[in-house]
């Protein structure tokens, strides 16, 4: 099955709707995310899928709007980092040889701060985006904005891997209590419990 894909005027579509519900004052009398989301995938579908089905094949969910707005925020700190010229100088003009809805996004957002890079992982600054989408008015899953996450990776743009993250949950969840006895072995000696256990077998076999 073909992975959803949203194209560049679609894009244009939801920022320009978004920004006319932003400026009416409409946008903050609805009170959750599917009345907000659902007349913008509404007025984007009528637009170009109703009038387009081949040239614009899908038709998009107040759900897939919201997973939208969160990625082309993370999409525009991804541009913005590739435009830096020095600490507080952007090339703003390139930015759209980048993406060419970036300036479009900062028109109707506004800048966003680039957050200062930890040595954490990376997904503390996945957290870091979440935690600031109040400015925008709404809130976002966490779990939404990976399930595109991965998708628009794959497309060479924008969702983390979440089939590679769980992957990496079964290697860590795998190799201490599940593993069977070697394993378990292998995990508590780590601890230090399995370790006194053997060396007291040991001296009681003595």
């Amino acid at each position: 099955m073909k992975r959803k894909k949203w194209s560049e005027l679609e894009e244009q579509t939801l920022l320009s709707k978004y920004s006319d519900l932003l400026t009416s004052g409409t946008l903050s009398k609805l009170k959750t995310r599917e009345k907000k989301f659902r007349p913008i995938a509404d007025h984007v579908n009528t637009i170009h899928h109703l009038q387009d089905p081949i040239g614009y094949p899908f038709k998009w969910s107040w759900r897939d709007v919201s997973i939208k707005v969160q990625n082309m925020r993370h999409q525009y700190l991804g541009v913005k980092q590739k435009i830096r010229i020095s600490k507080d100088e952007f090339n703003w003009k390139d930015g759209e040889n980048h993406w060419e809805n970036f300036l479009k996004y900062k028109e109707v957002f506004g800048d966003v701060e680039l957050e200062v890079k930890s040595k954490k992982s990376s997904g503390s600054g996945d957290s870091d985006l979440f935690k600031d989408c109040g400015d925008l008015g709404f809130g976002i899953d966490s779990e939404d904005y990976l399930e595109e996450d991965d998708q628009e990776e794959e497309d060479g743009e924008e969702e983390g891997d979440v089939n590679g993250d769980d992957d990496n949950d079964n290697v860590v969840g795998g190799g201490g209590e599940e593993d069977g006895e070697f394993g378990g072995d292998k995990g508590n000696g780590e601890m230090g419990i399995g370790r006194k256990d053997k060396m007291k077998k040991g001296l009681g076999r003595k």
